[in-house]
Order: structure tokens, then sequence, then C-alpha cells
């Protein structure tokens, strides 16, 4: 039985190392050598090839072979284009320590391998400094940091703005970004988006928007908080919860909107129900020989009540004197209950009629007073006042 050695191997492995950067580039590995017989003399003829590239110098793992069934030897050099046959991968080389194995006919594999080395420009494809145009295929992991002086586009050409993600061809899937940190599934742990600006100490955290687990039990609880810095310290401004609370103020909100401190509204406020800290119409406490003009003339009139908004009390309606007689001054014509009295008198002037004035005690006392004439009814409408000094 004949044997063979190879003397001299030059592998280009350059190609290689580009072709993760350069879609266009050929995923090919230049193999030239020398085959001589065991006197040293050099071979010609036609020979059947195999290749392997392992991961060890003996023994090892396979991680790529193909075979050529006619190579060419002339004068004992022959030149083998690996990847012509059987596709050359990237992470084929995922590590450094590459060794090509060379199997000659039937002959046992030659030995020793032959270890892959890198021609001197290819130091640069760890680096893509300089590289201008090109596009990247397939999925691309980045183990450090990363620097993009212009625009980006995810799904898109980039835009106007630094970063622009197009999902329109995503399908049903309506998640278009998402964040995820390492740390273990524990309560308050999550994700952060995070706002700096340029300050005279450098980069600083100006505000941030954190998502995070607020109950670890079955499927996860999550809420939405709002940050902004202040004097350097990091201030929760707002929180939503899971179950669609809104704090303002505070953490724990226990309402649809919980505010914690003074709420200024340019507009109107429109409500279904009761003001929160507020309380209904409640009829008006009458005191005896008086009614509701509604009730003794009909005509749809609005009742005598009152109502107390945070410590503002409203009076409204039109009260009547019952046996239909003028109501005189100075007598009570009702009493407001603790909790709705003035800290002192008051004097207020009432819509209607205009010479008449009102009266009213911190003992809730009401009396009504006519400067010129007197009538069997008088109006609340307007009439309001605070309950603290």
């Amino acid at each position: 039985m004949k044997s063979h050695a190879i003397f001299s191997i030059v592998a280009t492995v350059i190609l290689i190392g580009l072709c993760s950067a350069f879609a266009n580039a050929p995923r090919l590995l230049n193999y030239q050598g020398r085959l001589t017989d065991l006197a040293g003399t050099p071979l010609t003829g036609t020979y059947s090839m195999q290749f392997k590239i392992y991961d060890a110098a003996t023994g090892g793992n396979v991680g790529w072979t193909e075979t050529h069934p006619t190579v060419a030897v002339n004068g004992g050099l022959f030149e083998v284009l690996l990847g012509s046959v059987g596709q050359l991968y990237d992470t084929t080389f995922a590590d450094s320590s590459r060794w090509v194995g060379l199997q000659v006919g039937a002959e046992p594999e030659l030995s020793p391998r032959t270890r892959l080395a890198t021609s001197a420009y290819s130091f640069r494809t760890a680096s893509v400094d300089g590289a201008t145009g090109g596009t990247i295929s397939g999925n691309t992991s980045i183990q450090s940091d990363l620097t993009v002086s212009g625009n980006v586009g995810i799904g898109t050409s980039p835009g106007f703005s630094r970063a622009t993600i197009d999902n329109s061809d995503a399908g049903n899937s309506t998640d278009v970004l998402a964040l995820k940190n390492g740390a273990p599934t524990t309560l308050n742990s999550g994700a952060r988006l995070v706002f700096l600006a340029n300050s005279d100490a450098g980069m600083s955290r100006v505000a941030d928007v954190e998502g995070v687990i607020t109950d670890v039990s079955g499927n996860f609880d999550g809420a939405l908080l709002f940050y902004t810095a202040l004097d350097g310290g990091r201030n929760e401004r707002m929180r939503i919860t899971g179950t669609g609370e809104v704090g303002i103020g505070t953490s724990t909100p226990t309402a649809a909107l919980d505010v914690v401190g003074d709420l200024k509204v340019s507009g109107n406020i429109e409500t279904g129900g009761n003001i929160i800290g507020s309380t209904p119409w409640t009829a008006f406490p009458f005191a005896a020989g008086y009614n509701n003009y509604q009730d003794a003339h009909g005509g749809g009139w609005q009742t005598a009540q009152y109502r107390k908004i945070g410590d503002i009390v409203y009076l409204r309606g039109m009260i009547h004197k019952a046996d239909h007689a003028v109501i005189p001054n100075a007598v009570s014509i009702g009493t407001l209950p603790v909790g709705f009295r003035p800290s002192g008198h008051l004097r207020l002037s009432s819509a209607e009629p205009a010479s008449s004035v009102f009266q009213i005690h911190s003992t809730g006392d009401i009396f009504a007073y006519f400067l010129a004439g007197s009538l069997e009814y008088q109006f609340l409408d307007g009439i309001s006042f605070s309950t603290t000094p």
C-alpha cells in the first residue's frame, strides 16, 4: 500500500472572515498543498481527497467536511477551493483554533493536521473600521459595545430620526420594541428606558420609564413607573398599576386616578357622579313655616338645597313663606348642620330680590333681610361660603 505525505500547505481564511460582514464575499477557503510519496518524489495524477475541519489537533470534533473526487496533482502541487462542494458557514470558525485534516483516496488521514492561520490583513476583520455599504443577512450577535454615527432603520431604511422601527411586515405581531434585563424574576425587578442629557458633569439621567414586576405568583403582575431627576435624585412621579389605577404623587393608588397634592384645572370638570370629597345636593333644612316655592306654586322652580365641595358650601333654589305672608327680617328661615357652617357670621347678597341680603351665622342659622320692601319668596342661588377661617 502506498502512503502519501503533505509537506507544504497554505490555507487562506481571509474570505471566510469577511463573509460575515459582506454578504457578497465568497464563502471559500483556498487550500494549496504539495503531495509526494514517502521518498519525497512529487506525484502527478488525479486523486480523490476528503477534507475535514476539526476543533483539535488530534481527535476532537468534526465541524465540516467535503470530498473532492478528482483533484489534479501536477508535480506534487495541487489547489482546492474548500466550500465549493459543501458550503462553509461562519459558525465553523466560531473559535480561533481550527485544524484541517486531509485523506487521500483510501489512505488513512494524513498526520499531522494543518492548523488554519489568518492572513495578515484578515486581522482587521475583527473590526469593520472603514467599511462602507453592504448588507448583513441573517441573525447577528454583537458581544460588545456598538457605536453608530448615523441614523438606524430596523425593518426599514433609516429615517430622519436617530432610530426608525417599522413593524408592518411582522404579520399579526404588534410588539415593536422589547426591553429586558437579566435580573431574576423578583418583586420590583424589570426593565428601564432611560433618558440622558449632557451636563457640566457629563452624561446625566433626566428621566426614565420602568416596567416592574409587582406579583410573582402565577402570571406576573406588572406596573409602569415614571421618574424624573431633581437635584441629582431619581424621583417617582407617576405609577400605573396592573389593575389600572393611576397614582400621581403616590406609589399605592387606590382609585382610577389617585392624586396626592394640589390639582389645578383651567377648564371644566364633567362628572356623572359626586366629586370625591364632596356631598350630594341635600334638601334645605327649613325652619317651621317655610317651604319650597315650587311646593306652593309649581312652575318647575328649583327646590332649595345645599351641598359641600371641599370646604365650600353652596346653596340653590327658591324658598317660600308657607302661609304666603311676607318673609320677616331677622327671623331664621333654616339651620345648616354642623360641618356646613361658616367659622364666623357672614352677610351675603341675594340674587333676587336685588334689595335683599342673607346673614349666615356660625350656628348655621340663616336670616333673610329686605332692605326695601319684602316678599313671600327668596332666592338662594349664587350663595356660597367657606367653612374654614
